[in-house]
């Protein structure tokens, strides 16, 4: 199929420009002076572009035959605006490679809770397509990189249309390759972010319900790598260094987002003000859980029923909890009276 190739270089520093423009003259190539970060990055080349259709496709991706022709195809149907690829990434068990379909009601990625693989929550950055005309602009220029894709698909669920993975697209992701150069501005972007698309996006009221698991789930996460910096016999001073360093980063963006709280209002307004779905549409399509099942540990699988429990105490539904109505039915539109999307 024909498709309008954009490059966008961050500001990179070796050959990469010319070898583009050597190997490839067809190919138009945005050049950035400095790295301005994922988000930024990508709305700088949307801008550039001229499609209704915008496939997205990281640096560290490598696409396997039929990718592009399956993922726009994942877009056919009028409710669908966002559609995503299978991502094989190395880091994981491959049943991860569907598993990633959702998030937890704070935000942390949690694989293999919803039953359709081909409708997940949210579509990763990683190999994304989208409608312009129903998305626009897809990110926040402030997240840099990490949960610019779940905002963006959540505010699209917000209004009232669908996500679909294109289970027939498939990228090799190569680890977030580029993350791994600076781990500890990875956990900067990944705590402020996160919080960020929690800030934006719930009710008001799920948010004061959802402040405590918040705070349960940073004292549980600080004692579980407490406990291994303890009992890892490899564990030595370095290890300790890094560990306060990652946690003085995460500190540093829960201070970001004290010191933008103008930016935070108005980004919740933006997104609030353009929703006709609910939370309780949403929360059935997120879990319980805190941590994922990739590593699972006792306190791992006690945090979590701590935290499933509390959501249905609260009144918060979530993927893992549904009230089974008479006769047996047990869908996910029973779970959270699901509207049907709107074409």
């Amino acid at each position: 199929m024909g498709a309008e190739v954009v490059v966008v270089d961050n500001g990179s520093t070796d050959r990469s420009i010319p070898l583009i423009h050597d190997c490839f003259p067809t190919v138009r190539v945005v050049e950035n002076r400095q790295n301005e970060g994922f988000a930024a990055g990508c709305n700088i080349g949307i801008r550039a572009s001229r499609g209704d259709v915008i496939v997205l496709l990281n640096n560290d991706a490598v696409p396997e035959p039929g990718w592009l022709a399956e993922l726009v195809a994942a877009l056919e149907p009028d409710s669908v605006a966002i559609a995503s690829s299978i991502i094989h990434d190395p880091r994981f068990p491959e049943a991860y490679a569907l598993g990633t379909a959702t998030v937890s009601v704070i935000g942390h990625p949690i694989p293999s809770v919803l039953a359709d693989a081909s409708r997940p929550f949210y579509a990763t950055g990683c190999s994304l397509a989208f409608k312009r005309a129903i998305v626009g602009e897809p990110f926040e220029d402030r997240y840099f990189a990490y949960y610019e894709d779940l905002l963006l698909s959540w505010r699209t669920r917000l209004i009232g249309f669908d996500v679909a993975r294109a289970l027939r697209s498939s990228v090799q992701h190569l680890g977030s390759a580029t993350a791994r150069r600076d781990p500890g501005l990875a956990a900067y972007y990944y705590e402020r972010n996160k919080l960020l698309t929690l800030l934006a996006c719930y009710e008001a009221w799920t948010l004061w319900r959802l402040l405590p698991l918040y705070l349960f789930d940073g004292v549980a996460r600080l004692v579980d790598d407490c406990r291994h910096l303890i009992t890892r016999p490899s564990s030595g001073p370095a290890e300790l260094t890094r560990l306060v360093r990652r946690y003085a980063r995460i500190v540093g963006g829960l201070l970001w987002l004290m010191g933008h709280v103008r930016y935070v209002a108005r980004l919740r307004r933006k997104i609030q003000k353009k929703r006709t779905i609910p939370d309780g549409a949403i929360t059935p399509m997120l879990s319980g859980k805190i941590f994922d099942d990739h590593s699972p540990t006792t306190p791992h699988r006690i945090a979590n029923l701590i935290s499933m429990r509390y959501c249905r105490a609260v009144g918060i539904v979530t993927a893992e909890f549904a009230e089974v109505r008479p006769g047996g039915t047990d869908t996910l539109a029973d779970r959270g009276s699901l509207p049907a999307p709107r074409s």
